[in-house]
């Protein structure tokens, strides 16, 4: 067993369970990892999308002649919303599960081809940045329309997104760092890595955020582990645990971290689902 602690915010004990198996996963490559409220794990792999219940997986495949399938086996999200609704972004368009009839569906402006993709929710309605533009999504008209700040669409090849309590948006990208934009969409701000400053933004190659309601934006790297932002104190803290010369490739790449009923964080890594238990104050 593992112990860290975040100064001043965190402390807790890290325990990994390893949950892949080669008997229940598709694949061992995960990309994503999602709770929905009836309390089940969805985990999107390379080679379809999982439900597990704690004891037994169930796997959804595509199928060309079930328009209620999903269209690929590459699952690059997974997102529970708060309408109940299970959003299932692939690299071959968006759906949403249907718990009802055991089937998806997708919005009327669904998108053929996907690479990297981001999806949040706050007050205001869900947001997703597909195909390098962020968007919010018109319930009544089912379908999903690009954000203007000032006129313009808001462009970066995003990969993550959070909301925060105020309902700003935050918006990790592929190789080009931390983007803000308030909940006017009126101003943005964007954060870039500076290795010359110790407690700032840990890399410009974000894979995932996660927003705690204790004010804290949690940020998970590709190639240099997790750092916080602090958004009160406007002020970034890198975790010493997590430094580049101590840990290997798969420590270092944080694919995916989210907060389940059980106030624990859940880390999905390269090649395994490792589960981190943390204590939030």
């Amino acid at each position: 067993m593992l112990l860290i602690a975040a100064p001043g915010l965190y402390a807790g004990n890290m325990r990994f369970s390893h949950l892949s198996n080669i008997n229940q996963l598709p694949s061992n490559t995960i990309h994503t990892i999602c709770q929905d409220h009836k309390g089940f794990i969805w985990i999107g792999t390379e080679n379809g999308l999982c439900r597990w219940d704690g004891y037994t997986m169930v796997t959804y495949e595509p199928s060309l002649e079930n328009p209620g399938n999903l269209p690929s086996k590459s699952i690059l999200k997974v997102f529970a919303d708060s309408q109940d609704r299970l959003w299932v972004i692939t690299s071959r368009g968006l759906r949403y599960f249907d718990y009802r009839k055991n089937s998806f569906s997708a919005p009327k402006n669904d998108i053929a081809t996907l690479s990297l993709c981001a999806i949040a929710e706050s007050q205001q309605g869900l947001y997703l940045g597909i195909n390098d533009i962020l968007h919010s999504y018109n319930e009544r008209e089912d379908r999903f329309e690009p954000i203007l700040v000032h006129g313009r669409e808001v462009r970066n090849r995003f990969t993550s997104l959070a909301v925060d309590a105020a309902g700003d948006v935050w918006a990790g990208t592929k190789t080009d760092g931390l983007i803000h934009i308030n909940r006017g969409h009126t101003v943005i701000t964007h954060f870039r890595a500076n290795d010359d400053t110790r407690d700032w933004l840990a890399s410009n190659q974000i894979n995932t955020l996660y927003y705690s309601p204790s004010g804290v934006l949690w940020i998970g790297t590709n190639n240099r582990g997790a750092c916080y932002y602090h958004i009160d104190k406007q002020r970034f803290y890198v975790l010493p645990e997590l430094n580049l010369k101590k840990w290997d490739f798969l420590i270092l790449c944080i694919r995916n971290l989210f907060q389940d009923m059980l106030q624990e964080l859940e880390y999905a890594q390269h090649r395994q689902v490792r589960q981190y238990k943390i204590l939030l104050i």
